[in-house]
């Protein structure tokens, strides 16, 4: 299927915008395959999708260097620009912080979260215990109700520095899975091995205040869960319950923990609300009245409109869905998306919440994790990402500037390049850049940029126009001989 660019004269009459050192220039593809009967992934091939960028200014030809042999113009002032290491949302450009560390050894990271005023990290790990296939029988019973974790499981630190301020859960739990912190800074923790889920109100830790479900005791009714992985709470205190790897479900109950309402059913058929595999994670939008569930396998998240209880939507993403956060402002749905397995498969994903479009993919994710459990967002430190495969430590993605541009020796910047070039000339438009890439594109990234103007020496003359580009004859009206499209790139 032929996409075909937008007319150069839109391009050239539309609306003019400056693009400054430092800006970021968002563009995202769209590709609906409702229609379609197979799996579409991205790629580079003819039976992949692709995203491509086009990005198109006007130059003075003295600025290039002609190569006879080679038929193309090829830049002075520019170098090709190396693929940095961002990842972009909304506004914000994320980059793994490789140097940060906690300042304690952990185990498995079973969840992470925050409190309401975003500068405490919460972090619920599994210390010795390493959850391996002989931990339950076939009924989903566990086997070792005995090694209950003798050190302190959740822990508060400081997002800047990994510092511990607070901690505690020794001799509490078996297998911790799930956290999350209310509006009040209600601290609410599963555990799949008991079972249970546990409610702390802040600043009492020696004891829960509420638990729900039996110890050590699985099961599929409403007073009983099967390895429940986690929980939201809404504003008027009710508690939502992902439960989880047996029961496919989500659970509401009441502040005092009276059960209220049962949501979804099993089920692995893609794009049917509702119908769920593995329930791993929740996420609450309070703004909207919406949970968004993570269904792993089904590599699906499921949105839950809880004022009206219903499902309304359902959305996939790339790979088993392992951990979503909603993220407010600028509204982004964030996910780690994994192989079950593992083997360098991991992303930490952006999504519009509404539309489950991609937004974001971190590009250096995949080299550097293991196999992600969790993740949480903090205004004003970044992302957080859990690992439970060894080292079992804990990612920061910071958010910072854009990477610096290179422009060759006379430094002068892009954008003034585009300003002298336009005054000096009054073709407006000489040369057409073309820089196709796989994803979202910040400028300052793109920063380096080559320009040049090809035309083959294997290419007659015929259908060729002026700028080296062929002219669409295929599938298309090419009367309007502004319609053009890349024929061949240079060999640089």
């Amino acid at each position: 299927k032929q996409w075909y660019q937008r007319r150069v004269r839109d391009l050239i009459e539309g609306e003019k915008y400056l693009i400054s050192a430092g800006d970021n220039l968002h563009a995202r593809c769209v590709f609906d395959s409702s229609d379609r009967d197979q799996a579409t992934r991205m790629g580079p091939t003819a039976n992949d999708e692709m995203c491509n960028f086009y990005m198109m200014y006007s130059i003075n030809a003295s600025l290039f260097s002609y190569s006879e042999n080679q038929g193309c113009f090829r830049s002075k002032r520019f170098t090709v620009p190396q693929y940095a290491r961002y990842a972009v949302t909304g506004t914000r450009v994320y980059e793994v912080q490789r140097n940060w560390t906690t300042s304690v050894a952990l185990g498995q990271i079973g969840g992470l979260s925050h409190n309401t005023q975003q500068d405490k990290l919460v972090v619920f790990h599994r210390g010795s215990n390493v959850w391996t296939g002989d931990w339950f029988d076939g009924e989903n019973n566990v086997l070792y109700p005995d090694r209950t974790i003798n050190q302190d499981t959740v822990f508060f630190m400081d997002p800047s520095t990994g510092e511990v301020e607070k901690s505690f859960g020794t001799g509490l739990f078996l297998l911790p899975h799930g956290v999350y912190l209310d509006h009040n800074d209600n601290v609410y923790l599963t555990d799949v091995a008991l079972h249970q889920v546990y409610k702390f109100t802040k600043g009492s830790y020696e004891k829960p205040s509420l638990i729900l479900g039996d110890k050590y005791r699985p099961g599929s009714d409403h007073t009983h869960f099967c390895k429940p992985t986690g929980v939201v709470v809404d504003y008027q205190d009710n508690i939502y319950v992902a439960d989880g790897y047996c029961n496919s479900r989500v659970l509401k109950f009441d502040r005092s923990g009276k059960f209220i309402a049962e949501y979804g059913t099993p089920g692995t058929e893609l794009g049917k609300a509702g119908k769920m595999g593995l329930v791993h994670d929740l996420t609450i939008d309070h703004l909207h009245h919406e949970i968004h569930v993570a269904d792993r396998e089904n590599g699906q998240v499921h949105v839950l409109d809880y004022s009206r209880e219903t499902f309304t939507r359902v959305f996939s993403i790339p790979g088993a869905v392992y951990s979503v956060e909603y993220v407010a402002d600028p509204p982004s749905l964030l996910t780690v998306n994994a192989s079950v397995q593992g083997g360098g498969q991991a992303k930490v994903m952006g999504v519009d919440p509404s539309t489950g479009h991609i937004q974001m993919v971190s590009p250096t994710s995949s080299s550097l994790f293991s196999l992600p459990h969790t993740l949480t967002h903090l205004t004003s430190h970044g992302i957080y990402i859990g690992e439970i495969s060894p080292p079992h430590r804990v990612w920061r993605m910071v958010a910072g500037p854009a990477a610096e541009p290179s422009y060759g020796d006379d430094k002068e910047s892009l954008t003034q390049t585009i300003i002298r070039t336009m005054q000096e000339t009054q073709i407006p438009l000489s040369i057409i850049v073309v820089l196709a890439v796989i994803g979202v594109i910040p400028v300052s990234y793109l920063g380096t940029v080559v320009v040049m103007r090809c035309r083959s020496q294997e290419q007659s003359n015929e259908g060729i126009d002026r700028t080296g580009f062929q002219k669409l004859l295929k599938d298309y009206d090419s009367s309007d001989e502004e319609d053009i499209v890349y024929k061949k790139g240079c060999p640089y």
